[in-house]
């Protein structure tokens, strides 16, 4: 194996290694989703079990997805 592919194969076990680790608060995790109206994650659970719910206890006030109404011309 030439030295590029070891170094490769050591940073791939690092980066499962790093991947398998929960993160010390939600807002560090990759899966955190500030924007959401009204869960704070992209999935409904935690993946790494930090929490039974990702629901927010309150929504956010001002939702920051653009809502657009599309007529259908019958």
């Amino acid at each position: 194996m030439s030295k590029a592919e070891e170094r490769f194969r050591h940073y791939e076990k690092l980066m499962k290694k790093a991947g398998d680790q929960a993160p010390a608060s939600c807002r560090k995790c990759p899966y955190f989703q500030p924007e959401f109206k009204y869960r704070s994650c992209l999935y409904a659970r935690c993946p790494f079990e930090k929490h039974c719910s990702t629901l927010r206890d309150k929504p956010l006030k001002k939702d920051k997805f653009v809502k657009e109404v599309v007529k259908l011309g019958v």
